[in-house]
C-alpha cells in the first residue's frame, strides 16, 4: 500500500496584499517542483490542502481540520509546507504539533524553505532556529495587521478601490490596478433609478416596476455574470428580488457620482473576523476617482426627496405582539409584517414586489390565528404534564451537585491555563538559551503529565456534569409546560417560550418548528 504524502497551502488576506510570492499557485508549484526532485516520493499517493484567504495565528481552518483528522487516523505518513508560517504563526501550537503531536502518529513534517525535516531531528527536541522562525511569524502575523491597514489607508486616500468584487454599476478595471470602470449594462438601471426617484417615483414603485421588468437585483445580476466569487451571502428568498432597501442603498451611495468612501469598517482584532463600525469622521473620502454614473446634481435632487418620503413616518414602537417575528412565509421566508387595522393581519411584504408572487396568497387574522395557536399549546402542555416525570424528581442535592461540578471544571480549566504559561515560559526560557536541551525536555515532559492528568479528571467531570444537566433540562422542559398549564390567552413569552418559528402557505396551511422538538420526539409526543 503506497504511502500518502500531504502538501499543505495558506494564504490570508494580508499575504495577498504583499506580493505574489506566497500564492497559492506559487506554493504549489514549488512543493510539486521539490517533491519532484525527491526520488524517495516518487510512489507516494500527494493530497492537496489548501486554506485560500485565512489566517495563520490559530488553526480554526477547514482543510487544516481536515489534514489533522487524518493524521490522527494514521492516513497521513508526511506533510511539506513552504514554511513554518504556511503551517501556523503560533509558536507554541507549531512546536507543539512538531514535538508532540506528529511524532505520536509518525508522521514527518517538511518546511521547505526553512530547509527543516523532522526525520533529520529524530531523538531530540525542535531546534532553537525553528522556534525562533515561529515565534517571529507570531509577532510578524500580529504586527502585519496595522502595517497593512496603514497601507491601505494611504491607497485609499489616494482613490485605489481595494475591494475584490465592484459594487453594482461598476465593475474591475483588466488594465489598470485598483481602478474602478463603468459597467454600461448595470449603469443604465442605476442611472434610470436615481432619475425615476428625482422626478418624485417612491422606492417602492421603482422596485415593483424593475421587477416587472425583470431586471435582475445586483446580487441576481452579480450571480448571473459570475462575479459574486462564490461569496455564498444568505439569502431569505432565492428570487433575489429589487426592493425598497436595494433602490434605498443605491440612492445613498454617494460612490456613483465618482468618490470613494472607504474605511467605514474595521477589523475588531487580528485574531478575529468580526469588524466594528467606524465614526464618520473617520471615513477616508478620495474624490475624482472614476468616471461617475450620475451627476452631483442629480444624486442630490434624489437624496433630498428619499430621506423625506421614507422617514416621513416616526416608527412604531414594539407592543410585543404575540406572533411577530414568529410568522414567516412559507415561500420567501421573511417574517410577516403586521398590519395595524382595526382587524389586525399579518401579510409578506415581499408579495408587492413581484405579480403573481405565491407570497401574496397569505393573510394570517391575528385574532383567528392567535386562538389556535393557543389551542394547539395548551394541547402539548397537557400531553407533557400527563405523560412526564413530576419535576420535583430532580432533587436539590443535585442541583447543588453541577454547581460543585461547575467550580471544580472552572479550577481545573485555570490549572490548565497556567501549565500552558509555564510551558511557554519554558520554552521561551530555552530559546534564549537561559536553560539548556535536557532542562527544557525535562520541563516539558513533567509539563505534559500533569497537564494530561489533569486533561483525564476534567473529562470526567464534565461528563458528569453534562449527564445532569440533561435530567435538569428535562425537568426545566416540564416546569415550563406547568407554568403554562391553564393558560386561556397567548402571550409573547409563551409563545417565545414554545415556538421558534411557524411559516405559513396558502390556503391556510402552516408548520410549526417547536423549541422543544427534540424533547417532543424523544418522548413521542411529536
Amino acid at each position: 500500500m503506497p504511502k500518502t504524502l500531504a502538501l499543505y497551502m495558506r494564504l490570508s488576506s494580508e499575504d495577498e496584499n504583499i506580493g505574489e510570492s506566497d500564492s497559492i499557485k506559487n506554493q504549489r508549484e514549488l512543493l510539486h517542483r521539490f517533491v519532484a526532485e525527491k526520488r524517495e516520493f516518487k510512489d507516494w499517493e500527494i493530497l492537496e490542502f489548501q486554506d485560500d484567504g485565512y489566517s495563520g495565528t490559530n488553526f480554526n481552518r477547514p482543510q487544516i481540520k481536515r489534514l489533522l483528522m487524518l493524521v490522527r487516523q494514521k492516513r497521513i505518513d508526511c506533510i511539506i509546507v513552504k514554511d513554518f508560517s504556511r503551517f501556523g504563526r503560533n509558536y507554541i501550537d507549531v512546536c507543539d504539533y512538531l514535538e508532540q503531536v506528529f511524532p505520536l502518529y509518525g508522521v514527518r513534517f517538511i518546511a521547505v524553505n526553512d530547509m527543516y525535516d523532522s526525520n533529520q531531528t529524530k531523538g531530540s527536541s525542535v531546534g532553537m532556529d525553528v522556534a525562533l522562525k515561529s515565534m517571529v511569524s507570531e509577532l510578524y502575523s500580529r504586527d502585519i495587521s496595522t502595517k497593512i491597514r496603514s497601507s491601505n489607508k494611504v491607497r485609499w486616500s489616494n482613490g485605489k478601490y481595494l475591494g475584490t468584487i465592484a459594487f453594482y454599476g461598476y465593475q474591475l478595471s483588466e488594465t489598470e490596478k485598483n481602478k474602478l470602470v463603468i459597467d454600461n449594462q448595470a449603469a443604465v438601471v442605476v442611472r434610470r433609478i436615481f432619475q425615476m426617484a428625482a422626478d418624485g417615483v417612491n422606492p417602492n414603485e421603482i422596485a415593483v416596476l424593475l421587477n416587472k421588468e425583470k431586471i435582475p437585483s445586483p446580487l441576481a445580476y452579480r450571480k448571473q455574470n459570475g462575479t459574486d466569487l462564490d461569496r455564498g451571502w444568505k439569502v431569505a428568498d432565492d428570487r433575489l428580488l429589487w426592493t425598497r432597501f436595494a433602490i434605498r442603498r443605491i440612492l445613498c451611495d454617494g460612490r456613483y457620482t465618482g468618490k470613494l468612501v472607504s474605511y467605514r469598517r474595521t477589523k475588531a482584532d487580528v485574531s478575529t473576523k468580526r469588524t466594528k463600525a467606524n465614526p464618520k469622521s473617520e471615513w477616508i473620502i478620495a474624490t475624482d476617482t472614476h468616471e461617475p454614473i450620475v451627476t452631483q446634481e442629480l444624486f442630490e435632487k434624489a437624496d433630498i426627496w428619499f430621506p423625506k418620503r421614507e422617514n416621513s413616518r416616526k416608527p412604531v414602537p414594539s407592543r410585543g405582539y404575540p406572533l411577530t417575528g414568529i410568522l414567516k412565509c412559507g415561500y420567501c421566508h421573511h417574517n410577516l409584517t403586521r398590519a395595524s387595522v382595526k382587524q389586525p393581519y399579518y401579510h409578506c411584504y415581499m408579495a408587492k414586489y413581484e405579480e403573481s408572487a405565491p407570497c401574496s396568497t397569505i393573510k394570517v387574522m391575528e385574532t383567528a390565528f392567535s386562538d389556535i395557536l393557543l389551542a394547539i399549546i395548551n394541547k402539548q402542555v397537557s400531553m407533557v404534564l400527563r405523560d412526564g416525570r413530576n419535576p420535583s424528581e430532580f432533587t436539590l442535592t443535585n442541583h447543588e451537585r453541577i454547581q460543585s461540578l461547575q467550580k471544580e471544571i472552572q479550577l481545573k480549566q485555570q490549572e490548565i491555563e497556567k501549565l500552558r504559561v509555564v510551558r511557554k515560559n519554558a520554552f521561551e526560557e530555552y530559546c534564549f538559551e537561559h536553560i539548556s536541551k535536557e532542562q527544557y525536555a525535562a520541563m516539558l515532559e513533567a509539563n505534559t503529565q500533569q497537564m494530561n492528568l489533569i486533561s483525564e479528571k476534567l473529562k470526567e467531570l464534565q461528563t458528569e456534569c453534562s449527564l445532569l444537566t440533561e435530567d435538569k433540562q428535562e425537568t426545566e422542559y416540564q416546569q415550563v409546560h406547568q407554568k403554562y398549564e391553564f393558560a386561556d390567552q397567548l402571550t409573547k413569552d409563551m409563545v417565545l417560550a414554545f415556538v421558534k418559528e411557524i411559516f405559513v402557505f396558502e390556503s391556510e396551511r402552516f408548520e410549526i418548528v417547536w423549541n422543544y422538538e427534540d424533547y417532543y420526539k424523544m418522548t413521542g409526543l411529536l
